[in-house]
C-alpha cells in the first residue's frame, strides 16, 4: 500500500507542476491515440528511459512489427538517415546491431512517451524540424523503403523452437474463448466436473496444466489414458537435458553441495530430500 501511495502523490505532483507532461502522458495511455498519433505524424520525438536516463529520439513511422500488432518500427532521423536508406541489405543489417540502434520498436499499447517535433524547442539535434519532417515525408511515400527496413530488420530474428515444458509455451499462442469459459468453470467447480471440463479443454497447455491438477489432488479421478499422460510427462521431465527443468539427478548433485556448504543444523530437511530423491531414482530403474 506504501508504494501505491507514494505513486499516486507523485502523480500528483507532476499534474500540479508540469500539467503539459501529465495531459500527454494521460493521452498518450489509450492505445488508440498512440495508433492515430504515431500515423498521423510525419516525424515526432520519441523518448525511452534506460537505467533512470531519458533518450530523445526523432523518428517517423515505418510500419507495423509483423511480429506484434501492437508494435511499430520507427526509423531514427538525424544526418545519416539518408546515407542508410541508400546502403545495401547487408550494410543495414550491420547498422542494427549499432547503439543507438536506428530502427526503434514502440509498443502502441505500452503508453510510449511521445511528442510533437513542434513542441520540442529545448532540445537540439543534427538536423532542423524542416529536414527531419522533409526526410520523414519522403519515408511515408515510399511503401518499398518501409517494407524494406521491415523485412532486413525482422531478417535478424531466430525462429522460438516450440518447447517440451509447457512452462515455457506461455507465449505460444492465446487461448480460445470456449477455452477461457471452460477455465472459469473449471475453477469454480468441484473436483469430479473438473475431470470431466479438463477433456474439453482445446488447448493443449491447459488441458496438460489441469490434468496435473487432477493428478496431485484426485488422481482417481483421471481416466487411465490421462494418468499415463501425466506420468509420461513428469518422467520427461526428470530426464537430465541440457535446457529444461532440474532433473532429479541434477537434483541430488545440488543437495549434496548444498549439505557440504551449509551448517549442520541447517542441513536435516535436506538430507531427507536426498533420501526422497535416490529412493526415487531407485524406483524408477
Amino acid at each position: 500500500m506504501s508504494d501505491v501511495e507514494a505513486t499516486l502523490a507523485l502523480c500528483r505532483l507532476v499534474s500540479v507542476r508540469a500539467p503539459q507532461a501529465w495531459q500527454r502522458f494521460v493521452r498518450f495511455s489509450k492505445k488508440a491515440t498512440v495508433i492515430d498519433f504515431i500515423q498521423g505524424e510525419d516525424a515526432f520525438l520519441l523518448t525511452e528511459f534506460y537505467s533512470n536516463e531519458a533518450y530523445h529520439t526523432p523518428v517517423v513511422c515505418v510500419g507495423i512489427d509483423p511480429a506484434d500488432a501492437n508494435a511499430r518500427l520507427c526509423l531514427t532521423l538525424n544526418s545519416r538517415t539518408r546515407t542508410l536508406l541508400m546502403a545495401s541489405d547487408d550494410e543495414i543489417l550491420a547498422s542494427l546491431d549499432e547503439k543507438p540502434c536506428p530502427l526503434r520498436r514502440v509498443r502502441v499499447n505500452a503508453a510510449p512517451s511521445l511528442t510533437p517535433l513542434y513542441e520540442v524547442d529545448e532540445l537540439e539535434f543534427d538536423l532542423d524540424q524542416y529536414e527531419m519532417e522533409t526526410i520523414a515525408c519522403e519515408v511515408k511515400a515510399d511503401p518499398s523503403v518501409c517494407e524494406r527496413l521491415i523485412r532486413i530488420y525482422h531478417s535478424r530474428a531466430k525462429p522460438w523452437p516450440t518447447s517440451s515444458y509447457v512452462e515455457q509455451r506461455i507465449y505460444d499462442g492465446f487461448y480460445t474463448r470456449e477455452d477461457e469459459v471452460l477455465m472459469q468453470q473449471f475453477h469454480e467447480a468441484g473436483w469430479h466436473e473438473r475431470a470431466d471440463l479438463v477433456s474439453r479443454l482445446k488447448d493443449d497447455r491447459l488441458r496438460l496444466l489441469g490434468m496435473r491438477l487432477l493428478h496431485d489432488e484426485v488422481p482417481h479421478l483421471l481416466t487411465q489414458q490421462q494418468s499415463q499422460a501425466v506420468k509420461a510427462h513428469f518422467a520427461q521431465r526428470e530426464q537430465a537435458l541440457e535446457v529444461g527443468p532440474l532433473s532429479c539427478a541434477q537434483a541430488v548433485s545440488e543437495t549434496d553441495d548444498l549439505i557440504k556448504r551449509l551448517a549442520p543444523a541447517d542441513v536435516e530437511r535436506l538430507i531427507e530430500y536426498r533420501s526422497y530423491l535416490t529412493k526415487k531414482i531407485a524406483d524408477e530403474q
